[in-house]
């Protein structure tokens, strides 16, 4: 199997076409399933939130079967482990691009990461300041996650945790404690964005105490438990808040409603977020 510059897999078949969270913003043709391409739409994010806002997503790049351009190896657009982030701001060639209170930003976030990603415009040749591309292998990339998750990154924003929800597979996530712990973790809520398809989703909450699992959606089981959600809605229209003192969530994505429509052109994921108290 061929493979990207950093040593994953290339090729489509672990690909998909997440937003980025609370946007309407895609890398077209998509990034990479799993904690690579999760913590790439993580740093995208934070691209968005502290460095350059996206708009409306134009000029971003993800997913591309080719080689590195002036050499023969295969990018790591061709793993889905590479972003481009408004080529035409900040072409190929071409520094100074971002200034300098935005490198100082894109540095910290870099760090933040525990420099699993690379940045183009510290290329020692030829810069690339539109992108970055994951260095580090899936496990480091997934420990990394599990701390930025944990950890309060940023004083002044929510802490947020991203998913994948692959059709007819149910996630469980353990989260931390809604309203407690000590780091102080306040309200949280949960949004499901969907692309390509209306599905139907089996929500469920865990809390800490007596009453245990119960719907996300409220009411009881019989009647609540499976929602209905239409691609063409925001993600704010399927805002859900978490009870006090959950600790787990689980969601299951148990049939496309749409149809004529081939579940592989269905693509859902899951934020949930918290304010600090």
């Amino acid at each position: 199997m061929p493979l990207s510059q950093n040593g994953y897999p290339a090729g489509d078949a672990s690909i998909h076409n997440p937003y980025l969270p609370g946007t309407r913003i895609r890398f077209p043709q998509g990034l990479r399933r799993g904690p690579a391409g999760d913590l790439l739409l993580w740093l995208a994010g934070q691209l968005h939130k502290r460095v350059e806002d996206g708009g409306t997503g134009y000029g971003m790049w993800g997913y591309h079967h080719r080689t590195i351009r002036g050499a023969t190896g295969l990018s790591n657009h061709a793993s889905g482990t590479a972003i481009d982030w408004h080529a035409p701001r900040h072409p190929l060639g071409a520094r100074g691009t971002f200034s300098p209170a935005q490198v100082r930003e894109i540095r910290r976030i870099l760090s933040q990461t525990q420099h699993s990603i690379r940045w183009g415009g510290d290329y020692t040749g030829r810069p690339d300041e539109m992108h970055f591309e994951v260095v580090a292998s899936e496990a480091q990339c997934a420990r990394v996650l599990e701390q930025l998750t944990r950890n309060n990154q940023e004083d002044d924003m929510p802490t947020a945790i991203t998913t994948s929800l692959p059709v007819g597979k149910r996630v469980t996530l353990t989260i931390p404690p809604v309203q407690g712990g000590a780091a102080g973790w306040g309200p949280a809520w949960v949004g499901i964005g969907v692309d390509g398809g209306d599905v139907k989703i089996r929500g469920a909450v865990h809390v800490d105490d007596e009453s245990g699992w119960r719907p996300l959606f409220g009411g009881n089981w019989d009647t609540d438990a499976v929602r209905e959600i239409k691609a063409n809605e925001p993600r704010s229209t399927h805002s859900y808040g978490l009870p006090n003192g959950a600790g787990k969530l689980s969601l299951e994505v148990v049939g496309v409603t749409s149809a004529d429509t081939p579940i592989e052109a269905v693509a859902v994921s899951a934020l949930v977020e918290y304010a600090l108290r």
